[in-house]
Order: structure tokens, then sequence, then C-alpha cells
């Protein structure tokens, strides 16, 4: 008679689900795990605004991330707020590969968002910044539904890939970055600026003509 073998218990794999679980659940819930590469506080507060086109999800991702590392504006703070700005969203599907009956076997998305950021006294600190995410997907014509849903399950993903890099294009700026910045900015304005006027008393050493 044969006797029951327990298997052994998948602990590391787990392990490692649990772990990718509760990342998502404290990014989702606003909290950020010790450890994390954060974003300067010379940078805070941000104020986001997404100009008309830009995809909701993509707007909220990138809401939920700065919220969670603490750069989110208040709206008391917006007035005093660096000036964070998502425009011209693009997205677009074209055929990567064909099958041999010249069919699309597999398309690629290309997801692209203009960024821009500025000081609250209207410094540019980026300025008309393009991001791109790009992913590859196969088709299959007898899974039309499927494949649509598919896609746009990858669209998300694309959006909180540029979310994240929106995030990752916010971490240099500490306050020496900014100040250099501010400085580059400005020492052109002083240059072009007028000569002042000298102010000191007239000599009248001028001669008169015969």
């Amino acid at each position: 008679m044969s006797r029951y073998q327990p298997q052994p218990f998948p602990t590391r794999r787990c392990r490692q689900g649990l772990l990718v679980l509760l990342c998502l659940a404290l990014a989702g819930c606003g909290f950020q795990l010790r450890g994390t590469q954060s974003v300067p506080e010379a940078i805070q507060p941000v104020s986001l605004t997404c100009q008309s086109g830009v995809a909701s999800n993509l707007c909220n991702s990138l809401r939920r991330q700065l919220d969670g590392f603490g750069l989110l504006a208040s709206e008391e703070q917006k007035e005093e707020a660096y000036r964070l700005t998502l425009s011209d969203y693009r997205h677009d599907r074209r055929v990567s590969a064909i099958t041999g009956r010249a069919a699309a076997a597999e398309y690629e998305l290309t997801t692209q968002v203009r960024l821009s950021l500025f000081t609250p006294d209207n410094i540019p600190l980026l300025a008309e910044t393009n991001l791109q995410a790009i992913q590859a997907y196969r088709s299959d014509e007898t899974r039309v539904l499927a494949e649509e849903g598919e896609r746009g399950g990858i669209q998300n993903q694309l959006n909180e890939q540029l979310a994240m890099q929106v995030i990752a294009r916010l971490r240099p700026f500490d306050q020496t970055r900014i100040d250099a910045i501010r400085g580059a900015y400005e020492k052109p304005r002083e240059d072009s600026a007028p000569p002042q006027q000298d102010q000191g008393n007239d000599t009248g050493d001028s001669e008169m003509a015969p």
C-alpha cells in the first residue's frame, strides 16, 4: 500500500508572488516602500495638469504615484507648486511581423506623451520633453475579441510605463541642479539688460562753437 507523500510547499514562489502583490497594493494605496528611490524634496510640491486628449488612466496613474511619493500639491499649494504638464498624447499600432500568407502576425503598440516642468516662477526645468513606451503582441485571426481585450490591457501597461518614466525624470532635480538651471536661465537676461547710465555730475566742459 502506497503512502501519501506530501509535496514540498513552493514557499519561494509564494513569497515572491505575495511580495509583488504587496508592492502593488501599497503603491495603489499611496505608500512608499523603504529602500525605493525617492524624489528630492526640492521638487515638491508638484501640480499636475493633463491637457485635452491625454488618456485618463495615464493621468490617474501618475497622480497616484506623485501622491505616493508625497509630491502632489494640495489645492492650497498649487499657486506655489512646480507645474507638471502632460500634452500631445498619441498612440499608434503598426505591423512588426507577417505570416507566410502575408497576414499580420505581430503588432507593435507605441504610446507617446509630451512632458513639461516649470518652477513656480516660470523657469523651465523640462521643456517639451517627449516620452515613449513600446510593446509588441502577437495577432491571432481566430481570437479577434480576445485580441482586442489584450490590446487594451497592453495600452494600460504602456500608460503605467509612461507614468513611471515621468517620475524618473523628476528624480535628478535636487536643489543643486535646480539652482544651476535657474542661474543659467537668468544670466542671459542679466547680460542683455541695458547698461546703467552714469549718474555722476555733469562737468560742463563741452565747448560751444563760435
